[in-house]
């Protein structure tokens, strides 16, 4: 009988930390996330200013799209 509380107890705390590490690591991608896009953001700013245009990344998730700069 003491052991099944004893295993009982020792499933809660895995449970808690499984579940700490998992919210953990979903916050940590969706900084990660928001980062990336805000470099990608940068980026092609830059490339707007050096080249007047975006070249278009093919088979990237993010594909940038063409813009024509107005000066």
């Amino acid at each position: 009988m003491q052991l099944l509380q004893q295993q009982r107890q020792s499933t809660v705390a895995v449970d808690e930390v499984c579940y700490f590490l998992a919210c953990t690591n979903s916050l940590l991608m969706y900084y990660f996330v928001l980062i990336s896009l805000y470099f990608l953001e940068c980026t092609a700013e830059k490339a707007t200013m050096t080249r007047g245009k975006l070249i278009k990344h093919p088979g990237k998730p993010c594909d940038l799209a063409y813009f024509d700069v107005m000066f």
